[in-house]
Order: structure tokens, then C-alpha cells, then sequence
């Protein structure tokens, strides 16, 4: 969904409830579980995927699982602190 007057963010209106919302003409979606190898591959061709289509809005959701034997504390500080350098609020934890 996106809001129908963009020009009009919704924390400047004073009535959220009022704001238009309209429904994307069509939502793609495609879904593969990546290695590190097809991930990179996908990293490279992100700027041909916004060439081909740009009137489309590109998003990506990544989920990151790690299995394994339990790191230590000190490993997982380290994950973090790399996840943190794209996304401050990305981190790995123990489900």
C-alpha cells in the first residue's frame, strides 16, 4: 500500500485517519532460500532488476539463519556488530 497524495506525509497530517491509501496495480513477489554465493549473485544484478522495471519499487525481506553449534558470547557479539553495519536494529538471536 502506499499513500495516495505522497506529497503528504502522514506525520505531518493532522488527521492520520483521513489520509488516502491506494493498492499497488500489482505485487510481485518471489521467494528462494540463498546461500551466501546466490545472495552476492543477487547483490549484483539488484541495479539490473531496477533498470528493466523502474516503475516498480523494489524491497527485499531477508531473514538470516545461522545453524550450528552455539557460538560464544564473543562470536555473537561480533555477528551482531556486522548485521548492525547494514541495519542498526538487525541481530541474531537465539529462537
Amino acid at each position: 500500500m502506499a499513500e495516495a497524495d505522497e506529497w503528504r506525509r502522514l506525520a505531518t497530517v493532522p488527521d492520520p485517519l483521513a489520509v488516502r491509501i491506494r493498492l499497488p496495480a500489482a505485487a510481485l513477489l518471489a521467494e528462494a532460500t540463498l546461500d551466501p554465493m546466490a545472495l552476492q549473485k543477487l547483490a549484483e544484478r539488484v541495479e539490473q532488476l531496477l533498470t528493466v522495471a523502474p516503475q516498480l519499487a523494489f524491497s527485499f525481506r531477508v531473514i538470516l539463519s545461522a545453524e550450528g553449534p552455539r557460538p560464544d558470547a564473543e562470536t555473537l557479539q561480533r555477528l551482531n556488530e556486522l548485521l548492525a553495519e547494514i541495519r542498526p536494529e538487525w541481530r541474531l538471536d537465539y529462537g
